[in-house]
């Protein structure tokens, strides 16, 4: 989270810094982004960088809180109106997540998923507190919302890995959306096919 120096700020300066530093992360993958780039940009000194956040990281998953929080509820709401089916869940979700990025005018959350470098970027729907990232978090929180009478589990850990499983496939199929320049009806269709895979090998017969 940023520092109270930068919370205390004029809303034109914080602004001024957010949008270079938005402009930035749609450039370039985040393992590649350039603080010397966004200081730049919004009119500033280095050091008042490092006044306001404690690095680029923290900065990213500042910029990344306000979609996360929406994601976050998104699954959320998807989960309860179809009583957990984790299959026609997923689906429901990744077309949210399509549709905001295909109608995102700033092209933020469209090249942050662009950019997206499978081990690089891994922690998207995660968050930070107090500066330490709560890994799992959101599967974790997708594991409660599962209705596992629809699923063939055989071990203990295999909820979690049918959970890791489809994050996966959501983060990439929205990657390659975005780099391919699919519409939407092609990328929900191509995301539904593999879905539709899993679905015949996790989903419970009984």
């Amino acid at each position: 989270m940023p520092t109270q120096t930068f919370l205390r700020l004029p809303a034109e300066k914080k602004e001024k810094i957010l949008k270079a530093a938005m402009q930035e992360y749609a450039r370039v993958p985040s393992s590649q982004v350039s603080v010397k780039n966004i200081v730049e940009a919004a009119g500033i000194p280095r050091g008042s960088f490092y006044a306001y956040f404690d690095g680029k990281d923290d900065l990213g998953d500042y910029l990344m809180q306000e979609y996360r929080d929406k994601f976050y509820a998104y699954i959320q709401d998807i989960f309860q109106k179809h009583q957990g089916d984790l299959f026609v869940s997923m689906k429901q979700f990744y077309q949210a997540l399509l549709s905001q990025c295909l109608a995102d005018h700033s092209n933020y959350l469209k090249m942050t998923f662009r950019n997206l470098h499978p081990g690089v970027d891994g922690n998207l729907f995660e968050y930070q507190r107090n500066h330490h990232l709560q890994e799992g978090v959101f599967a974790k929180m997708i594991g409660k919302l599962v209705n596992t009478d629809y699923l063939r589990l055989e071990q203990e850990s295999d909820l979690d890995n049918i959970i890791e499983l489809c994050i996966m496939l959501i983060r990439n199929q929205l990657a390659k959306a975005m780099r391919c320049n699919l519409d939407y009806d092609t990328a929900c269709r191509q995301f539904s096919d593999k879905v539709e895979i899993l679905k015949r090998g996790m989903q419970s017969t009984s």
